[in-house]
């Protein structure tokens, strides 16, 4: 289980990239799945352990349209769903 970050446009991508990073946080940027319609077409994967955490940072740098997925597999296929409230993790 894992999440992904989606962003609307490459240059938030890249931001929001950037200051993870910088916090040491262990993200990877990957092409956006086709399952998940909406987004720029990269986004990033996070850990359960750092999605608090790292929702947190990109609200303090002013990154805070984000959809966030829960990605997990089910009955051997990978399946996303939204995360309807990311208050959950803050």
């Amino acid at each position: 289980m894992e999440y992904i970050l989606a962003f609307e446009n490459t240059n938030l991508v890249m931001k929001a990239e950037r200051v993870l990073f910088e916090a040491d946080l262990h993200i990877k940027a990957v092409p956006l799945p086709d399952q998940i319609s909406t987004g720029c077409g990269i986004c990033l994967q996070i850990s359960p352990v750092e999605i608090g955490r790292a929702l947190k940072i990109l609200a303090n740098n002013h990154i805070t349209e984000v959809g966030i997925y829960l990605r997990q597999e089910s009955n051997g296929e990978i399946v996303y769903s939204k995360v309807e409230d990311s208050a959950d993790f803050l």
